[in-house]
């Protein structure tokens, strides 16, 4: 069930594909591109987890990076959405580690976050439905 402590927005478990774009401008004007599985949504927030290079986390770590998540094949949810990167998780060491990162919808189009919004809805109306495990 979704985290409900310290959450303004209902934060709902999935398990969705997508795509982020993480913007370095000090590196390239050429948004870094990942492959990403969206673990947790909300109308104002994501978690998604991806394999990087230990450079890029170490970039993600220094500033706030702005980046643009692209959802894989859902018409229920936005073509896309732009975020804050707030906080950053590498998993492991080494050359190409997984990394778990938050993102904030910070100033995403009303119409964007209505979509999000009767997406989770739906979400938490099939996980209140569910049956429940023993």
């Amino acid at each position: 069930m979704p985290d409900k402590t310290n959450r303004r927005y209902p934060r709902v478990p999935v398990d969705l594909l997508g795509t982020l774009c993480i913007l370095i401008p000090e590196e390239t004007f050429q948004p870094i591109v990942r492959d990403v599985r969206i673990h947790d949504l909300s109308e104002r927030g994501a978690m998604v987890e991806f394999s990087t290079p230990e450079s890029t986390v170490k970039s993600l770590l220094r500033a706030t990076r702005y980046c643009r998540l692209s959802f894989h094949d859902r018409e229920d949810l936005p073509e896309k959405i732009i975020g804050k990167a707030v906080w950053v998780q590498p998993i492991g060491a080494g050359e190409i580690v997984r990394c778990r990162l938050g993102l904030f919808f910070e100033e995403a189009p009303p119409e964007v976050i209505a979509k999000v919004r009767c997406y989770v809805e739906k979400r938490l109306k099939e996980l209140a439905d569910a049956p429940q495990a023993q």
